[in-house]
C-alpha cells in the first residue's frame, strides 16, 4: 500500500542551529491510519504451562531456555503494551511500537536489551503527601516568556532565550535548624533507553540516578540532615502505605543510613519536582523542571527552582541525545547533585553538634 508523501512524519531533532543526523523514526498515527492499530495479539492458544510463562514474564523473557518458550512468552509481553494514545504522545517513547516491538525481540537473544526502545512509556511517579486527609502542596502556575518559539529557531538559541527569560531559583525564605526533610514525590529509576528519548522521561532537567536509587544521597551526611523520610509507594518491596525514614548514624563513616519503617513523618519540609514543557522543546531536545520545597503543615511554598536542559547533540547515542550529559541554564550546577545542593541551601541543616 502506498500513502500521500505526507503519510509518515519523521521526527527530526535540531541542536545548536543544525539537523541532528539521528532522525528517530516514522510516528504511528499515519501508520495506523494506513495498517490498522498497531496492536500484537496474544497467542491463541499457549502451549506453555502457566506458571512457567509467568516466570519468564516476570524475568522479562530473558531467561535461558527453550526458543519456544522465549517465542510465547515475548508475544504474550508485546500483547499487553498499550496501544498508542496519541492525545499522550510524550508518555510513549518516540520509538514506541508493539508490533516493532515483537519483532526485534524475536530476532534477538533472549537478554537482548536493545529493543526496549519499541516498548518506552513514562514511568508514574505519583505525589505522595504525608497526611492523606489534608491536601497536599500545589506548584503555582509556571510563568510563560513573551520569548515564544518561532518558525526556523535552533535548538540552542531556543534554549537560551528560555534559559534567560525563565530559569532561576525563586527564594521567599530560607530556613536554619532543619532535622529532617521529606520527599514528597519520589522518583522512579530511569533505564539507559529512556535517558536516550526525546520524550519519555518527564522531567529531564532535575533527573538524576542518585537521587532515583539513593534519595538520601546528597541530604544525609555528616553536615545534612538527621533524616530523610520517603512514602512506600506500589513499586517498593515494602510498598504497604506507611514510610521509610532514612536516619544518618552518628560517628558513622559509611555514606549509607540506617533505616526504619514507620506510620507517619514527622518532617516539616518537604520537597516535591515537575516536568515543565514549552513549544516544540522535545523536538529541539529541551526539557524543563522545576523543584519546589513546601512547608508541609501549612502548604506554604518556601522555594520554587526552574531550569531547563539541551540534551544533545551526543554522537555516541542512539538518538542523539543522553540527558544526564546536556547542558544547562548558565549558574545551574552540572553535578548529580544539583537537586540536594538547592533543598540544602534554602533548608539548613542543623549543626552536629
Amino acid at each position: 500500500m502506498r500513502g500521500s508523501a505526507g503519510a509518515f512524519r519523521t521526527v527530526r531533532l535540531l541542536a545548536q542551529g543544525g539537523l541532528l543526523a539521528a532522525a528517530l523514526l516514522m510516528l504511528t498515527t499515519a501508520q495506523a491510519q494506513l495498517f490498522g492499530p498497531d496492536v500484537v495479539q496474544p497467542p491463541a492458544v499457549l502451549k506453555t504451562p502457566k506458571d512457567v510463562i509467568d516466570r519468564w514474564l516476570k524475568a522479562d523473557c530473558s531467561l535461558r531456555g527453550s526458543n519456544d518458550i522465549y517465542r510465547e512468552c515475548v508475544q504474550v509481553l508485546a500483547s499487553r503494551l498499550p496501544k498508542l494514545d496519541e492525545s499522550r504522545r510524550h508518555h510513549f517513547g518516540a520509538e514506541y511500537s508493539p508490533s516493532a516491538y515483537l519483532r526485534c525481540r524475536l530476532a534477538s537473544d533472549h537478554g537482548e536489551t536493545r529493543c526496549d526502545s519499541h516498548k518506552l512509556l513514562r514511568n508514574v511517579n505519583p505525589d505522595h503527601g504525608p497526611n492523606p486527609n489534608v491536601p497536599g502542596p500545589i506548584f503555582p502556575e509556571t510563568p510563560r516568556s513573551s520569548t515564544a518559539y518561532r518558525k526556523g529557531m535552533g535548538g540552542k538559541e531556543y534554549f537560551d532565550k528560555l534559559c534567560e527569560a525563565e530559569a532561576g531559583e525563586f527564594v521567599s525564605r530560607t530556613v536554619s535548624g532543619v532535622l529532617g526533610i521529606y520527599q514528597i514525590r519520589p522518583r522512579a529509576v530511569e533505564t539507559d533507553a529512556a535517558l536516550e528519548d526525546p520524550f519519555v522521561l518527564e522531567d529531564p532537567f532535575g533527573y538524576s540516578n542518585w537521587e532515583a536509587r539513593n534519595p538520601y544521597a546528597g541530604l544525609l551526611g555528616p553536615t545534612g540532615y538527621r533524616f530523610l523520610e520517603v512514602p512506600n509507594g506500589p513499586s517498593a518491596p515494602n510498598g504497604d502505605g506507611r514510610f521509610t525514614r532514612y536516619i544518618r548514624m552518628a560517628g558513622d563513616g559509611s555514606w549509607k543510613p540506617a533505616s526504619q519503617q514507620v506510620d507517619a513523618p514527622k518532617a516539616r519540609y518537604g520537597f516535591a519536582w515537575r516536568g515543565i514543557s514549552r513549544d516544540k522543546d522535545r523536538d529541539l531536545m529541551i526539557a524543563g523542571g522545576e523543584i519546589a520545597i513546601f512547608d508541609l503543615t501549612s502548604g506554604e511554598l518556601i522555594a520554587i527552582k526552574r531550569g531547563f536542559r539541551l540534551g544533545g547533540p551526543v554522537r555516541r547515542s542512539r538518538t542523539g541525545i543522553y540527558w544526564p550529559v546536556g547542558d544547562v541554564c548558565g549558574g545551574d550546577s552540572r553535578s548529580g547533585f544539583a537537586v540536594s545542593e538547592f533543598i540544602t541551601r534554602v533548608l539548613q541543616a542543623e549543626p552536629t553538634k
